[in-house]
């Protein structure tokens, strides 16, 4: 009697034993991964708007691969091998630029980050407030 009593309870721990088992081995999905490329969100001409004899420009162009970021007063960064992450309204941009000018090369990181009906770009040299063109880059 007590045979049959116990073989039913062991079973259910040891049941329980391997199915706890298997989920503590389950590999997990990472909401920090890296992505090739540049999201098809910003791959777009981006831009400061307004003007006057102090306006400071910034200028950022998406592409598949890459990015280009521009700044009054500083060359031009083309940003190769990009890749990126996304953090809740945040873009987090890494990649390879060029030695161009002054500008020494090396890896940069940039955010956009999106805040109503503009984004603003911060990295490197830059924190600015940019707006999205109407046409779309390849």
């Amino acid at each position: 009697m007590k045979i049959k009593s116990v073989l039913p309870m062991s079973l259910i721990v040891f049941g329980l034993s391997i199915g706890g088992f298997t989920y503590i081995n389950t590999p997990r999905v990472e909401a920090s991964v890296w992505h090739k490329g540049t999201p098809k969100v910003l791959r777009y001409s981006f831009i400061t708007k307004g003007g006057g004899s102090k306006m400071n420009w910034t200028a950022f162009d998406g592409y598949k691969r890459g990015f280009i970021v521009g700044h009054m007063g500083m060359p031009s960064i083309m940003v190769n091998h990009s890749k990126y992450r996304h953090v809740g309204h945040t873009y987090i941009l890494k990649g390879y630029a060029k030695k161009a000018g002054t500008y020494k090369g090396g890896n940069v990181t940039f955010k956009m980050k999106k805040s109503s009906s503009h984004y603003v770009l911060s990295g490197e040299y830059i924190h600015s407030l940019v707006y999205r063109q109407s046409k779309r880059v390849n």
